[in-house]
C-alpha cells in the first residue's frame, strides 16, 4: 500500500488550542502521508506560528496562507496545492484514529477507480472525552451511498475528516462550493454520487469527531449556506423536489420557532419556508401555511405551535401512505 500516495489537507482558523493535538494524530499514522498542507484562512491567533515550528522539523509538513474566506475555499486550496492523487480532509479540532489512512486507502488498493471512501466515527467532548461511539451506526443510515434520492431526503452524514478522496474525482466536480459555510460536506458528496462516483465504507470508526461550544450549526453563514444549498436542489433536481423538501421545511421552521434567532435570519428562514411550500405535498403544506400565519400573527404563539404540538410535527416528517397502501 505505500505506493498510495495521499496528502493531507488540513483548513486551519483561530485554532491554536486544537492544531497540535490535529497534527499529533497525522503525524501517528501507520501510513505516512506524503504531504501535510495546511491552510491558514486568515486566522488572528498563533495558530500559524505553531504549524510553522512543527514545519521547521520536517520536509513533509507545509503552511499556505490565505486572506478569510471559509473552510470550503481553505480545502480547494488546499487540494490544488497538493501534488499526490489522494486526499485526505482534516478539520483543525478533529483527531484521526492511528490506523485512519491505512484502513482508508485499503479500498483504493483494490479498486483504484473509487470516488472515496468513509469511516463511522466517535464523538469527542472538549476535553477528548469520548462520549458517543459509532455515531453512524446510531443513526442507522445505509452506509452504501448508491441511491441519490436516498441521500436527498437526508442528511448524508460523511464528514470529510473521515474520508479520503480521489483526487480526479475532487477535480472533476470543481471541489467545494466556496459560498457553502455548512453543508458544504452534503453538496460535494452529492455531486460526486451525481456524476457516478463510486464509495466505500469501512465500517469501524477511525475519526474522533469533536464537539465544543465554537462549533455551532446555528450561525447566519449555516443558515444561508442552507439557503443556497436548497436553491441548487431545486435547480438540479426539480422532478425529486418532494424528496427534499419537507427536510428544508423542517430545518427552516426550526430557525423560526427559536427564541435566539434575529430578524435577519428569520427573514432568511421565512424565505426558505416560502420556497418550499410549492414543493410540499397538500396535507402537509397546508399545515405549514398554518404555521406561518400563527408565525406572522405571534412569534410565541408559533414556537409553542411547532415546539408543543410533538404529534404534528411527527405528522410532517412522515411520509404519506403510497396509493393502495393499507391505512
Amino acid at each position: 500500500m505505500q505506493q498510495l500516495s495521499v496528502a493531507a489537507i488540513i483548513p486551519l482558523y483561530n485554532g491554536a488550542r486544537w492544531i497540535g493535538p490535529c497534527l499529533d494524530s497525522v503525524f501517528a499514522q501507520t501510513h505516512r502521508p506524503a504531504e501535510i498542507i495546511v491552510v491558514d484562512d486568515g486566522s488572528t491567533d498563533d495558530g500559524a506560528q505553531i504549524v510553522e515550528a512543527l514545519a521547521r522539523q520536517g520536509d513533509r509538513l507545509r503552511l499556505l496562507r490565505k486572506q478569510n474566506g471559509g473552510q470550503s475555499a481553505a480545502r480547494n486550496v488546499g487540494a490544488r496545492a497538493a501534488r499526490s492523487p489522494l486526499l485526505a480532509l482534516l478539520d483543525q479540532d478533529d483527531i484521526w484514529h492511528p490506523r485512519h489512512l491505512e484502513e482508508l486507502l485499503g479500498p483504493f488498493a483494490t479498486d483504484p477507480t473509487l470516488g472515496w471512501t468513509f469511516s463511522d466515527v466517535d464523538a469527542i467532548n472538549e476535553n477528548g472525552t469520548v462520549f458517543q461511539r459509532q455515531l453512524l451506526h446510531i443513526r442507522s443510515l445505509n452506509h452504501d451511498r448508491t441511491s441519490l434520492a436516498e441521500c436527498l431526503t437526508r442528511d448524508m452524514f460523511i464528514l470529510p475528516s473521515a474520508t479520503i478522496i480521489s483526487r480526479a474525482a475532487f477535480d472533476a466536480v470543481q471541489g467545494f462550493d466556496e459560498r457553502l459555510s455548512g453543508y458544504e460536506d452534503d453538496d460535494f458528496f452529492m455531486r460526486l454520487l451525481a456524476a457516478g462516483y463510486r464509495n466505500r465504507f469501512v465500517d469501524e470508526p477511525l475519526l474522533h469527531w469533536r464537539f465544543h461550544g465554537s462549533r455551532s450549526s446555528y450561525t447566519a453563514r449555516m443558515l444561508a449556506s442552507r439557503m443556497i444549498l436548497f436553491q441548487k436542489l431545486l435547480r438540479s433536481y426539480p422532478e425529486q423536489s418532494s424528496l427534499y423538501a419537507m427536510r428544508f421545511t423542517m430545518a427552516f421552521l426550526s430557525d423560526l420557532t427559536s427564541h435566539t434567532t434575529p430578524g435577519v435570519r428569520r427573514d432568511t428562514a421565512m424565505a426558505g419556508v416560502e420556497l418550499a411550500l410549492p414543493h410540499l405535498a397538500p396535507p402537509k403544506r397546508i399545515l405549514v401555511q398554518a404555521a406561518l400565519r400563527a408565525l406572522r400573527a405571534s412569534p410565541v404563539f408559533a414556537a409553542a405551535f411547532f415546539r408543543i404540538a410533538k404529534p404534528l410535527r411527527r405528522l410532517l416528517q412522515k411520509p404519506l401512505p403510497k396509493v393502495g397502501d393499507r391505512p
